[in-house]
């Protein structure tokens, strides 16, 4: 047999792993008789031992530490989602707020621009107010501590998306509505104010 046949049998003797008696037998007698392949297998031998002193040196970690290590840190990137998630929900109730705002900056300007129809003030109104609903995302912004009511008129058809039934509003038309702001300047809750007229 030759030098290359006996390799791996001379790893299998340097790391003491027990193998076929007979074939064991052969690699010794061939190592008796070979210099190259008898250092190959010091050789071998020492790098052994170095890594089984290695690996005894090495301190391996309690299961049940690494189990909590892990388990933080997983709780700390699900408060890191939990916090972009809020961040998120309040840049949405943001846009949506300055959507309405311009909407009714714009419907407020055209308002201004046409004429009052003649004897338009000597009709008197009664209002007839809604429950306040939850303006779409607030729920998810903090707790406010002061608040501004503004008046203002919305799309009626906005009404749906704030769960408030439309009515006899038609689609294209606008109803007043109680925005109330945090003093984030963020809405909170919105209610419908339905005025009735009643001629004197």
């Amino acid at each position: 047999m030759t030098c290359h046949e006996f390799e791996s049998a001379i790893v299998d003797l340097a790391r003491q792993v027990p193998g076929n008696p007979a074939e064991e037998t052969a690699t010794r007698a061939h190592l008796a008789e070979c210099a190259a392949c008898a250092a190959r297998l010091r050789r071998e031998e020492s790098l052994t031992e170095g890594l089984r002193a290695l690996a005894g040196s090495v301190e391996v970690p309690d299961a049940g530490a690494l189990e909590a290590d892990l388990l933080a840190r997983f709780d700390q990137q699900r408060a890191a989602v939990e916090r972009r998630t809020v961040r998120s929900a309040r840049w949405l109730a943001a846009a949506a707020a300055l959507v309405v705002i311009v909407g009714l900056a714009a419907a407020w300007r055209t308002a201004r621009s046409q004429p009052y129809p003649e004897g338009a003030f000597t009709v008197a109104a009664q209002e007839e107010v809604s429950e306040f609903v939850p303006w779409p995302g607030a729920a998810a912004l903090p707790a406010f501590e002061s608040g501004e009511l503004v008046r203002t008129e919305l799309p009626a058809s906005v009404l749906p998306l704030l769960g408030i039934s439309q009515g006899d509003v038609p689609a294209g038309g606008r109803v007043m509505a109680d925005v109330l702001y945090g003093q984030d300047g963020l809405a909170r809750a919105v209610r419908v104010v339905r005025v009735q007229s009643m001629q004197p």
